[in-house]
């Protein structure tokens, strides 16, 4: 939004900006895009794969969630660095693709990622991963599950 005033006799233009924040930085120096500002706006990860059974068969409504943490897969430290529910479902072809918006900097995350179908579930993880907030360019991840 832009205003016009008359300050001592000449003209000044005012640029407000309203209710989003830009991106900074934490005490550690990573960056921050909090959730609702400018730099929040798009994903920098995709995940996209798909489901299917032993048969190569494709498998309907099966959850995929996401989970990060930090160093590697096993450890206790659950990364807040993704919001959540990080996660999308296999459509009719078994396909499934969901985005993920970084909340914070970090290099060497494990990306667990985790179907279920019935009584079964199958984790995969994915290490070294760099979490980049927006508005970096997109990355993408693929995995695909296939169930027993």
């Amino acid at each position: 939004m832009r205003a016009m005033s008359r300050i001592g006799g000449g003209w000044t233009t005012l640029l407000f900006v309203l209710g989003t924040a830009a991106c900074s930085s934490d005490s550690t120096g990573s960056a921050v895009c909090p959730a609702g500002s400018l730099c929040a706006l798009h994903e920098t990860l995709f995940v996209v794969g798909s489901v299917q059974d032993s048969a190569h068969a494709p498998l309907a409504t099966v959850p995929v969630s996401a989970d990060a943490y930090i160093g590697f897969c096993g450890s206790a430290n659950l990364a807040e660095y993704i919001p959540k529910p990080a996660g999308g479902t296999s459509d009719s072809a078994g396909r499934y693709s969901f985005g993920i918006q970084p909340q914070r900097e970090r290099t060497g995350v494990c990306l667990r990622l985790r179907a279920i179908h019935g009584t079964d579930t199958i984790a995969t993880d994915t290490g070294g991963l760099d979490f980049i907030p927006p508005p970096s360019a997109p990355e993408t991840l693929t995995v695909n599950f296939v169930f027993p």
